[in-house]
């Protein structure tokens, strides 16, 4: 849930990323002709902190805004029904939309292995939903979290660090629960949308995520990798 998570539809069709292949292809090591200076370092590089951060500052304080939606869910008695979400102009600047705010905290990880973690979560979110089948709903994403597992190729930099060459993955997995209110049908979504709500939810987050890392991280030499 990334900020740029929140810029994309939660119950849209989206891609899962692919298993464990570099999801960007490696940027050329000459890049780190640009580091000038001698030094045990590369004098552009980053500490280990500062990397650790920019796996953080993606998804931190971030508030976006979910867009409009629509899609189809089997009601009983009444078969497929259609549906519309996020249809109110609820985001900044009076735009329709469901607006969501993003929070993480510390992240860590291995430079050898070039396998990291952190931890995040949103608030609340409100989305509403309305179809001519059950009227107008409300659901509502309460507790949610996150789990980011992000994976690079750290190749070594010529000095005393490394080169984050490739992203392998951004890895989000999320946890939330999920209620509805409304009229007397409202109470039959949850189960409804679950089974392709939270597949859909974790892969839009990963590649959100693995757009910003893509942007900041990837390319960057990160030295001294001691202590």
């Amino acid at each position: 849930m990334a900020a740029r998570v929140l810029r994309r539809d939660i119950l849209g069709a989206v891609v899962m990323l692919a298993g464990a292949s570099p999801l960007i292809s490696a940027q050329s090591v000459g890049d780190l002709v640009t580091h000038n200076g001698f030094e045990t370092c590369w004098s552009a590089a980053l500490t280990k902190p500062q990397f650790l951060d920019l796996l953080r500052s993606g998804v931190d304080g971030q508030t976006g805004c979910v867009p409009p939606s629509g899609g189809t869910v089997t009601l009983p008695g009444f078969g497929s029904v259609a549906y519309t979400a996020c249809t109110t102009p609820a985001c900044p600047g009076a735009v329709p939309g469901c607006p969501v705010t993003t929070h993480a905290g510390t992240f860590s990880g291995d430079f050898a292995t070039g396998i990291f973690s952190g931890a995040g979560s949103a608030d609340t979110v409100q989305v509403p939903v309305s179809s001519a089948a059950f009227g107008t709903c409300t659901l509502v994403l309460s507790n949610i979290t996150f789990a980011f597992a992000p994976a690079y190729v750290l190749d070594p930099d010529g000095n005393s660090g490394v080169h984050a060459s490739a992203l392998v993955q951004a890895g989000v997995t999320s946890s939330y629960a999920l209620s509805a209110s409304g009229g007397a049908l409202c109470g039959l979504l949850p189960g409804l949308v679950e089974p392709q709500l939270h597949p859909q939810l974790d892969a839009t987050a990963s590649a959100a995520y693995a757009e910003q890392l893509t942007a900041t991280t990837v390319g960057q030499s990160v030295c001294p990798l001691v202590p």
